[in-house]
């Protein structure tokens, strides 16, 4: 299973493996500084209580070794007896590495890298206090 793989090359301790209390390892998680946690947390809750049907939060979760980002998706099962939702988690690495380029090309020559001239009069700033001059 995938979820196996991430485990073990993230060297994943048993506690967050299989079998363990989802809402738990999140709170362990936020407590340890993870601030998406908490997020994560709330839309389960919200999910849970029927306030929401699905939901997703999109979330970093970076290597020492490579930078990658999730989808976490939650879905609620409609059911008569105890609620049931699906939690499952998509590996968003290549879409967000191409809104990271993106932006940076909006900002930036291709060619030379460097600030493009809308950028650099967003930035631009009067010389003294009374310099008459606007940036255009």
């Amino acid at each position: 299973m995938a979820w196996q793989g991430f485990a073990f090359d993230n060297d994943a301790a048993a506690s967050v493996c299989e079998g363990v209390n989802y809402l738990a390892a999140c709170d362990r998680a936020r407590r340890d500084g993870d601030g998406d946690a908490i997020a994560d947390v709330m839309l389960i809750i919200e999910i849970s209580d029927g306030r929401r049907q699905n939901g997703g939060l999109e979330y970093a979760c970076h290597s020492p070794t490579a930078e990658r980002w999730f989808l976490m998706k939650v879905s609620r099962f409609a059911s008569s007896g105890p609620v049931h939702m699906v939690v499952a988690h998509e590996k968003i690495t290549q879409r967000r590495r191409s809104e990271i380029r993106a932006r940076h090309l909006a900002r930036h020559d291709p060619l030379t890298d460097c600030a493009i001239r809308a950028q650099l009069a967003d930035r631009a700033v009067p010389a003294s206090p009374s310099c008459s001059c606007q940036a255009s």
